[in-house]
């Protein structure tokens, strides 16, 4: 006997499906082929299938899981049906400001409106839109906008038109097109970043133009001297012998074997475009005069054309040398330049040259300033109290949160505080490097800080003493968030559906401490039973390759985890699956992927997809799957450390393929990162929902006790129980198929052990 559910049914008693109360009407042998069957259509991609046996669910003995699966799925297809129609009657109202937009010439308003139509009509009917006249007017309108706005310095509007001009054409199949707006856009991002670095008055001048462009009140405010102080900072350290050391190691390293012809010429491009930015004549005046500039641009000019052609080995080491330095006198005694400055922009634009070059975004010098934070990145752990900064718009440093069991959380600082001194001195004009350096420090040592706080009747200013402690950035989350306990740390509760035995673990990177933290929370869950498993990577930048093989090893019992390979196909290296670890291996999973999932998240998820060992739900992944090694440059007093790509990761092959794929995204393919077995879009105005849904409910403050009361935050299971995340929902509604398999085997097994002897 089977039901069948439409977005009209009228088949539901008290919001769950008619369903039998005797084991003989349905039970077990009719819930396992739909669960199975469910499963098996999910891990061949096979999205229509899967709807269709959402809505054709057998009788069952279970009649609260029943009504549970029912409205689950009531509210998935309400979720549809709204978002369709708002969606049609979006793309109706879109295309009409798009053709006011385009009546009136207004390139910034027809670039907005063409990406929301984007979005409107999907990835799928995209490429033929892109084509049609209207949004073809609105390319050429923008790009018009954009070369008249670089030329009259206005970059933040030039900026603008070529990210939608990117945007635009990206994921569509004009790779030829999406690239060569790409480039616009990074040679336009590096001017503005010199403007930040070195220009602030002309920056803040240009912000409030921008301002005033997209609201006529906005409200103008006076520069802060505040922002112009801090320059030098990020250029301690920096050396002639340091940036030669870090080019030799790009040079010899790096996978394109190509050696220091990219690095050359992405540095003299690099320079050329910090001399060729007239508003840094705001802090060097000589920068103003066109005659002095000419005579730099003439050098490079030349050093470019002594260039070979893309690819080949040379020039070499002196050749790069002898650049540098000539670059660094002309620079100092032409137009007043640091050596220092141009020394550090021709490091960056090596790295912009290998990315030009190879679709690769991720080598880099990783200069003084930046080595401790880079450190922290990849240990997971500091020495400090606990706190996560960042500037406002008046350049104060600003508390963004403090960090669950850490001094600071503990002492009673909240989110907002400002941080006006740090043991008696004023942070006024302080980077936040600066920042960082003076509150972190030796464990045990003690730190004043001297927060501001808004809202606050009388007196504002508070001072807290903490001392630092090595501080722990914790990657593993759970469902809810029970308390905090006497250490401040979280105590969660595991499961997303307690009934169905179906955990859930959010994963926020690859740390040292997350593979041993997550196998304390499956001991948690084990304890009390565990049926299936969501494994939430979402927003998952990556981290440790180590981390994300033992992780795979947990669910794969044979064959391959990943491979690393070298630019030209070899296989260097090869993880292979432990049989002898598999310990979660055959538990139904569901991994949840985005476009914020990158690197080992890819390798993790996409290894369990090729062994059809975990559905994968959400959407395609971010493609990051290269491998950088990291060499510490030894810089006296002030190290630094370079990371350079040298290999490819490639998953393992799934069945009917010979070779894996490569999850890096190169240019020019249309083939990378993971894409999901069911793929799910969110509209931003989902994603944004649940993102504040899901801070809110995990804001527990210790220094608060009222809010540990569930009355001032959401419920979390909001996400599932009104679709907030349809993501979420829908493999909530795949493992609980799978869990109602094994219930209603315990159901009959109990009822016979009960029933009485012969009976």
């Amino acid at each position: 006997m089977w039901l069948t559910l439409t977005a009209c049914s009228a088949l539901t008693v008290s919001g769950g499906w008619i369903v039998s109360t005797s084991a003989a009407a349905g039970g077990v042998d009719e819930v396992r082929p739909w669960a199975d069957a469910m499963w098996d259509r999910a891990l061949a991609d096979d999205m229509a299938q899967v709807e269709r046996l959402l809505q054709e669910v057998p009788d069952s003995t279970l009649a609260g899981q029943a009504s549970r699966f029912s409205d689950l799925q009531t509210h998935r297809l309400q979720e549809t049906t709204r978002l369709t129609a708002e969606r049609d009657a979006s793309a109706i109202r879109v295309t009409a400001e798009l053709d006011k937009a385009l009546a009136d010439d207004d390139a910034a308003k027809a670039g907005l409106k063409a990406h929301e139509l984007k979005f409107l009509v999907g990835s799928a009917n995209w490429p033929a839109e892109l084509k049609s006249a209207r949004i073809q007017r609105a390319i050429d309108l923008m790009e018009k906008q954009g070369v008249s706005a670089e030329a009259e310095g206005d970059l933040l509007l030039a900026q603008e038109m070529n990210i939608r001009l990117r945007g635009l054409h990206e994921g569509c199949g004009e790779d030829a097109t999406y690239r060569k707006w790409d480039k616009r856009f990074n040679q336009l991002s590096q001017r503005v970043s010199l403007l930040v670095e070195y220009a602030p008055h002309a920056l803040h001048a240009l912000r409030m133009k921008a301002g005033t462009r997209a609201d006529p009140e906005f409200k103008v405010v006076e520069f802060n001297e505040a922002f112009a102080n801090d320059w030098e900072e990020g250029l301690t350290g920096v050396s002639p012998q340091l940036v030669r050391k870090a080019l030799q190691f790009l040079a010899e390293d790096h996978m394109s074997g190509t050696g220091w012809e990219p690095l050359v010429r992405g540095g003299l491009e690099a320079v050329r475009l910090l001399v060729t930015t007239p508003a840094l004549a705001e802090r060097f005046a000589a920068l103003g005069d066109p005659q002095k500039v000419a005579r730099m641009t003439e050098l490079i000019d030349r050093r470019l054309a002594e260039l070979p052609p893309r690819g080949t080995r040379r020039p070499g080491a002196t050749y790069a040398r002898e650049t540098l330095e000539e670059l660094v006198s002309q620079g100092e005694t032409g137009l007043g330049i640091p050596g220092k400055v141009v020394l550090h922009q021709f490091g960056e634009g090596a790295s912009t040259g290998l990315s030009e070059s190879f679709g690769d975004d991720y080598t880099e010098i990783i200069w003084p300033e930046r080595l401790r934070q880079f450190k922290q990145q990849i240990e997971g752990d500091f020495v400090g109290v606990g706190i996560l900064i960042q500037h406002n718009d008046e350049h104060e440093i600003i508390i963004r949160s403090p960090l669950e069991g850490s001094p600071a959380a503990r002492a009673g600082v909240r989110p907002g505080d400002e941080i006006a001194a740090v043991n008696g001195r004023s942070t006024d004009g302080w980077s936040l490097n600066r920042a960082v350096e003076s509150i972190t420090g030796p464990q045990g040592q003690e730190v004043v800080l001297t927060v501001n706080r808004s809202g606050v009747e009388g007196e504002s200013a508070f001072d807290y003493s903490m001392k630092r402690q090595k501080i722990k950035l914790r990657s593993v989350h759970g469902w809810w968030k029970e308390r905090l306990d006497e250490q401040g740390l979280p105590e969660w509760d595991w499961f997303i559906d307690p009934a169905a035995h179906i955990g859930y673990v959010r994963l926020t990177s690859f740390n040292d401490d997350s593979f041993v933290d997550f196998m304390a929370a499956i001991r948690v869950m084990n304890s009390k039973g565990l049926n299936g498993l969501i494994l939430d990577l979402r927003g998952n930048p990556g981290g440790l390759l180590k981390s994300a093989v033992q992780f795979a090893n947990l669910f794969v019992t044979d064959g391959g985890i990943v491979s690393v390979e070298d630019v030209e196909g070899n296989t260097v290296s090869k993880s292979v699956a432990d049989p002898g670890k598999g310990a979660l291996a055959g538990l139904p999973v569901v991994v949840l992927v985005n476009s914020g999932s990158a690197s080992a998240s890819e390798i993790l998820s996409g290894c369990l997809q090729a062994h059809g060992a975990a559905v994968i739900v959400g959407e395609r992944s971010f493609g990051k799957g290269s491998v950088q090694t990291v060499q510490h440059l030894d810089n006296g007093a002030k190290p630094a450390g370079v990371k350079v790509t040298t290999q490819f990761y490639r998953l393992p092959p799934a069945d009917g393929e010979k070779v894996g794929r490569l999850v890096h995204r190169k240019a020019g393919v249309v083939d990378w990162g993971v894409t999901p077995d069911l793929v799910v879009e969110l509209t931003p105005e989902q994603e944004n929902k649940a993102l504040e849904l899901r801070l809110r409910a995990d804001s527990i403050l210790e220094s608060d006790a009222e809010a540990m009361s569930m009355d001032l935050r959401p419920l979390v299971s909001e996400l599932v129980d009104r679709c907030v995340d349809p993501q979420l929902s829908l493999a909530l509604m795949l493992l609980e198929a799978q869990s109602w398999v094994a219930q209603e085997a315990e159901a009959i097994a109990k009822a016979e052990r009960s029933a009485p002897a012969g009976g």
